[in-house]
């Protein structure tokens, strides 16, 4: 109680009535004189839908009091005290549901197409979800790993396609549910519309090149910010459950997820029953399979870059881990600061793929001082907070550069032997799903032989004809050539991407 007895004397509350329900440290703090303002402090558990503290006069100081006090160890703590504010001119606009809607409808004013896994995602279902169909001279894991969520988005897909609307159309439609579910997330996790506007306006910010790209690991960093904000057991277990699920490397998130929440420590149990289940008993070798290849590949992946070096380059990430560092130093309590500690675990990989939950977790770990410093240079009322907030949003929209063969060139590669680059594989299949590829989804995957072709081709803008003929490709797509073998014959160009057919 010494905590709000400061944050009482600090902001000069000298008046206070307390529900005689509360605990004996509550009552004594009414014994104070009456001077500046008010405050009524009741029972969270006599009325859960009431207001806990009422603020009855001097809103000035009371606002200053409501921040303080937010900010402590009490609610930390989760003691029995919520809030509500009368007298203060807050407006009846939230600002974070039009900030919202405008973050929904941004896939569809300018279509963002993924370069990569997503394409494959949503048409596996065309081959029954199995990739041994499609990619050849590849060391495939035994099972699919994303059955369950390529179950899904190829519903969205399926739908979409059969009522003749353009197919592209399902992945905004995914990139605007993932949108709607971080908002959840990062409103559970906040408690003003100051606070919500601004760190989902920054979130989407500092991860939007990873957001659209509509991946299931997005789909577990959103859930596990929902599962990590919500006070309800049933929530959290619904979220661990469905995290479990649609991913296969799920324990990743759910670990942590259990330290912080017990209830995800079931659904995580459950999971990997569940997987086990699916996948015939042979999950875990999928796993061995992915870290093997990991480990002994000398092939450069962006996704799996040096998470430090990536920080070191963004100013931003920096002052986040500053500010939680100064945080963890002024509150002198680890535990209050779960997020940064969850922020740390994703961090252990070192891979810059994990900067998706990484940023929203240090964001919310500081966003009362986020929030105290951009008020020091800008007061945020509502006017500027929209600006601000649209502005943020607008410019966060990433470019791809995308290239979607049309449905003319698709039927080009019906039936063919493709050898392309990894990023001409996704956009290949996701136009024709009649077709055999190298290289197929995960590029460490390929036979050594025919991986080292890729790399040659990529670096020096060389290919051996006699590879070619060996692996008994028909087909060649790739924008890096130098030179060309005798056994290439053009069939076409598509942008700057060319077609030639293998001749034996």
């Amino acid at each position: 109680m010494e905590i709000l007895k400061k944050i009482l004397k600090k902001n000069e509350i000298e008046k206070i009535f307390v529900d005689d329900s509360l605990p004996e440290e509550f009552k004594k703090l009414s014994n104070v004189e009456e001077k500046k303002a008010e405050v009524i402090i009741t029972n969270k558990q006599k009325t859960p839908l009431q207001a806990q503290i009422v603020i009855t006069t001097h809103p000035n100081k009371i606002k200053a009091f409501i921040y303080s006090l937010t900010n402590s160890e009490i609610m930390e703590r989760n003691l029995p005290i919520t809030y509500k504010i009368i007298g203060l001119k807050t407006g009846s606009l939230k600002i974070q549901y039009i900030l919202l809607i405008i973050a929904l409808f941004l896939p569809f004013l300018k279509v963002v197409t993924p370069p990569d896994d997503l394409l494959r995602h949503l048409v596996s279902y065309k081959f029954n979800y199995d990739y041994s169909k499609v990619y050849i001279n590849s060391d495939l894991p035994p099972y699919n790993p994303h059955i369950t969520f390529e179950w899904i988005v190829g519903k969205i897909h399926w739908f979409i396609s059969s009522i003749g609307l353009p197919e592209l159309l399902s992945i905004s439609i995914i990139q605007s549910v993932l949108i709607l579910l971080l908002f959840i997330g990062i409103k559970l996790n906040t408690r003003t519309d100051k606070e919500t506007s601004i760190i989902f306006a920054l979130t989407i910010a500092f991860i939007s090149t990873r957001l659209f790209l509509g991946r299931p690991s997005l789909f577990e960093t959103v859930l596990f910010l929902i599962a990590i904000g919500s006070k309800r057991s049933s929530i959290q277990i619904l979220t661990s459950t469905a995290m479990g699920m649609l991913y296969w490397l799920f324990w990743i998130y759910l670990i942590p997820l259990s330290l912080i929440k017990r209830t995800a420590f079931i659904p995580l149990i459950f999971s990997f029953i569940f997987w086990l289940v699916i996948t015939d008993f042979q999950y875990f070798e999928g796993i061995k399979q992915l870290l093997f290849s990991i480990k002994n590949s000398n092939v450069s992946v962006g996704e799996n870059s040096i998470l430090i070096t990536n920080i070191l380059a963004n100013p931003g990430l920096i002052l986040l881990i500053l500010i939680s560092i100064i945080k963890v130093i002024e509150t002198k309590n680890i535990r209050s600061n779960r997020n940064f500690l969850a922020a740390i675990w994703f961090s252990l990989s070192n891979q810059i793929r994990y900067i998706e939950i990484i940023a929203p977790l240090l964001l919310l770990n500081t966003k009362e001082k986020i929030i105290y410093g951009i008020e020091k240079v800008i007061r945020l009322n509502p006017v500027v907070l929209a600006i601000l907030g649209t502005s943020i949003l607008i410019g966060s929209i990433p470019t791809y550069n995308t290239i979607i063969f049309d449905k003319k060139t698709a039927k080009v590669f019906t039936n063919e032997k493709i050898l392309t680059s990894l990023e001409y594989s996704f956009p290949i299949l996701f136009s024709n799903q009649k077709v055999k590829l190298t290289p197929p989804m995960e590029i460490r995957w390929t036979n050594p032989e025919v991986l080292n072709q890729i790399k040659t081709m990529r670096t020096e803008g060389k290919i051996s004809c006699s590879i070619l003929k060996k692996y008994k490709y028909t087909m060649l797509v790739e924008s890096y050539l130098k030179e060309k073998p005798e056994c290439l014959e053009m069939i076409k160009t598509y942008k700057k991407v060319r077609i030639w057919r293998i001749k034996f």
